[in-house]
């Protein structure tokens, strides 16, 4: 199983034991978004045309590297899952998929994204909920639990447990 990391620099969701493998992670600043977060106040505000984009060049980085990586799952985290969705809904992805901290945009996601082939996780819930099949259906509400990174070795446990 081969994987392809498309990860929010500014989200420290995804913790490794070594450093990753460049040709399998995709570093994403967002800067970007800073004038439509500032013009909207949330993600969930702004247009879906107008976030899109936005976005378009980290989404041609992005595609990029699932052609040159050709991986079997793509795991993205906070803002790169707005990327990821966008490689979904354009059909540059057709795999499956797994989405750490998903930003308050849910409406985003490709219903083909949701059948079968995603997973969900929080690093805002505690290690036994952590895993979910379906996207939040609104900002995730702090608990008391700290916010901890998911290192990348229990991610590849997660999918292997629910797709292999």
């Amino acid at each position: 199983m081969s994987s392809l990391f498309l990860l929010d620099r500014s989200a420290h969701s995804v913790s490794f034991a070594e450093y990753p493998d460049p040709s399998s992670t995709v570093w994403l600043e967002f800067q970007m978004l800073n004038l439509p977060l500032l013009k909207f106040g949330t993600i969930s505000s702004i247009p879906a045309d107008e976030l899109v984009y936005h976005l378009k060049n980290d989404i041609r980085e992005a595609s990029r590297a699932i052609e040159s990586k050709n991986p079997d799952v793509l795991i993205s985290s906070g803002k790169a899952c707005l990327v990821h969705c966008e490689l979904i809904a354009s059909n540059d992805w057709a795999g499956k998929n797994v989405f750490i901290d998903f930003p308050d945009a849910a409406w985003l996601i490709p219903g083909k994204a949701l059948k079968r082939k995603s997973i969900f996780l929080s690093t805002h819930e505690p290690e036994d909920k952590r895993l979910t099949l379906r996207p939040p259906k609104k900002s995730i509400e702090l608990h008391e639990v700290i916010p901890s990174a998911i290192d990348a070795s229990q991610i590849k446990n997660y999918v292997q447990e629910h797709f292999f």
